[in-house]
């Protein structure tokens, strides 16, 4: 074959090729997507690797080699690429054992923030719940008491601030919760930190906060002692309407807020709410035909 019919050759076969990947299915990630989802040392290896495949690729397509390059290219295709996506729980399958084993995978998996050193350090839980009544998921909040300094009349996680007698960030939420609710830290399943920008947090409360993600089973409001001093009441949201987008209001410039509860949750509670829910329990989107359960509170 003559130079100029091998080079013709390439041409047309790359025209074809191109053609063909501009009907692959399209799947939208981005620097923000990568950023937020992989570790640093993901995103170096990933990048590294590209570049090797890119120059391969370049090698090929100068040696006319195009069924090779087309086999090299077949694992970048579209739908190689939405297996790399986190795996999403059915709603009916919230906080199983497999879910909890995800959520603690997802935790470790999100990426670190940099913050700078403060002198005020707090912790909260995120209390994830499974009703000892019906085994539905819930999360647990805390309405805070009106003779409390700051905050008052305010719905919240269970937390505050670290003490020296704490060993870990863990170990202050947990006392907390003991503390607060009389939930005792061996019915806690400590699932991991919950990593949100500390910038945003810092911004809202003016105190470094460490969100912590823990799990209750078979979990009865009726049996806790409740600090009054410190809660005016316990409620608990169904996860059900936690993952309705309908009931949450997210402006561009301000915190979120959540509606559909007993109580409006909103500032820093709905902050760590929004993360948790979006970008950590990953829960498939209930159908339209089920309906929604009720809020169930819980006054104590």
């Amino acid at each position: 074959m003559s130079r100029f019919r091998a080079v013709g050759k390439v041409a047309v076969d790359r025209r074809l090729f191109s053609h063909k990947a501009l009907k692959l299915p399209e799947y939208p990630v981005d620097t923000t997507y990568l950023v937020a989802h992989y570790t640093a040392p993901a995103l170096a290896a990933g990048f590294s690797d590209r570049e090797q495949t890119l120059r391969r690729c370049a090698k090929l397509l100068e040696e006319g080699k195009i069924d090779e390059l087309g086999l090299l290219l077949q694992p970048f295709r579209g739908a190689a690429l939405v297996k790399d996506k986190p795996p999403t729980t059915d709603l009916l399958d919230a906080f199983s054992g497999r879910h909890l084993d995800r959520i603690r995978k997802r935790l470790n998996r999100l990426p670190r923030q940099i913050a700078k050193a403060s002198a005020k350090r707090a912790a909260v839980v995120i209390p994830l719940c499974t009703m000892a009544s019906d085994g539905s998921p819930h999360v647990i909040f805390t309405l805070r008491s009106s003779e409390m300094r700051f905050h008052r009349g305010e719905v919240c996680f269970p937390g505050g601030m670290v003490e020296n007698i704490d060993n870990c960030i863990e170990d202050t939420c947990l006392r907390e919760m003991e503390e607060e609710v009389g939930v005792r830290a061996a019915q806690v399943n400590v699932l991991g930190v919950l990593r949100c920008d500390w910038s945003n947090v810092a911004s809202i409360t003016g105190v470094a906060v460490t969100p912590v993600v823990g799990h209750i089973a078979d979990f009865n409001a009726d049996l806790l002692r409740i600090n009054a001093s410190e809660v005016e009441s316990l409620f608990t949201v169904p996860l059900s309407l936690l993952v309705e987008d309908k009931y949450w209001i997210r402006p561009k410039n301000a915190t979120p807020v959540f509606t559909a509860g007993p109580h409006v949750i909103w500032g820093l509670t709905a902050y760590i709410l929004d993360i948790c829910v979006r970008e950590v329990l990953l829960i498939d989107q209930p159908l339209k035909e089920i309906s929604t359960p009720e809020p169930e509170s819980h006054f104590v």
